[in-house]
């Protein structure tokens, strides 16, 4: 009876040790995309090149908030080029919607970007 106690022990320590490793193993990865979303809500579009067929060699993201005329746009962040999914992924710029002509999007600096979306300020 002891000896199936012992065994028992062993594997739940066995089990500890390899979750631990496996957590250190894979850092958390940071990702303005989901922050983004989770304090200021579901956005209009939400669009990335993550899976798809060939894959770009730098995939991204678009977040597009139409009401407050807002895209925020992001690469993979860590890791390295080449990469599969799933990604962490880093803010690289925010435009300005209003234009007609998207080529003609001007960038937009973070203060003008929490006046527009107050929620953003919270990052």
């Amino acid at each position: 009876m002891w000896v199936v106690g012992i065994f028992v022990g062993v594997l739940v320590v066995l089990l500890i040790i390899g979750a631990v490793v496996e957590q250190t193993e894979k850092p958390r990865m940071s990702n303005d995309a989901e922050r983004l979303i989770s304090i200021c809500g579901q956005p209009t579009k939400d669009d990335s090149t993550e899976f798809d067929i060939p894959r770009p060699i730098i995939p991204s993201r678009i977040i597009e908030y139409k009401p407050q005329k807002l895209r925020f746009m992001f690469i993979p962040a860590g890791g390295s080029i080449g990469d599969p999914p799933p990604y962490g992924w880093k803010l690289i710029g925010i435009t300005d919607m209003t234009a007609k002509d998207p080529s003609q999007a001007r960038l937009v600096d973070v203060s003008e970007a929490v006046s527009r979306m107050p929620c953003w300020a919270k990052r």
